[in-house]
């Protein structure tokens, strides 16, 4: 675990001592969520975390911005909570003080590929309908799928299709798998992500 950690194989995200929701309590007691979370893992695993996850909170309060990059994160990664269905994947996220960190919606869920269908035929034509159906929210033609779900053990079999479906040579794209910033550093790479602001 430490050594796929200090290879960049596995990345921990979040930071904080629990999921928590972050609309409804005080700035105080989300600031202690990430001194509690940011220093289990430091002292446990010399490992700081810098990726904000909060997949399955149900809101996000508009001076999160600020909170996250003095706690020392990087990005925020989430799916619940957009004020409009037409919000971008990725984009500059704003706080009431001006702070912007990089903000990444799951218009699609944090299970995308989930349960993946042991057919080869049956997972290609799973893995380009996810594909295109996340098009009207992408700046770019790379784009993020989540595979797992809820304290579900890791599919084997997916690892199988995905080489199975690069090495058919005829697909529209190529897959594979990556950590939250290894998809950060794409993004930065995008010239044109908005800037949002508010909750």
């Amino acid at each position: 675990f430490r050594e796929f950690l200090a290879q960049g194989r596995l990345q921990i995200a979040g930071g904080t001592d629990t999921m928590h929701d972050n609309n409804i309590p005080s700035g105080e007691s989300i600031v202690r969520q990430y001194l509690l979370g940011k220093s289990y893992f430091r002292e446990k695993l010399g490992y700081d975390v810098t990726t904000g996850w909060a997949l399955d909170t149900f809101g996000h309060n508009a001076q999160m911005p600020q909170i996250l990059k003095l706690a020392g994160m990087k990005s925020y990664w989430f799916q619940r909570g957009v004020s409009a269905v037409d919000t971008p994947s990725e984009f500059l996220w704003q706080g009431i003080d001006g702070t912007q960190i990089p903000a990444f919606w799951l218009p699609i869920g944090y299970a995308a590929l989930y349960d993946v269908p042991a057919s080869e035929h049956d997972f290609n034509a799973l893995l380009k309908s996810r594909f295109d159906s996340l098009t009207p929210f992408t700046r770019g033609r790379e784009r993020v799928l989540m595979a797992g779900a809820d304290v579900y053990e890791p599919e084997e079999k997916l690892v199988e299709m995905v080489d199975k479906f690069n090495q058919s040579g005829h697909q529209p794209f190529s897959a594979r798998f990556a950590t939250p910033s290894d998809f950060e550093t794409v993004a930065a790479k995008r010239a044109d992500r908005p800037v949002i602001s508010g909750e």
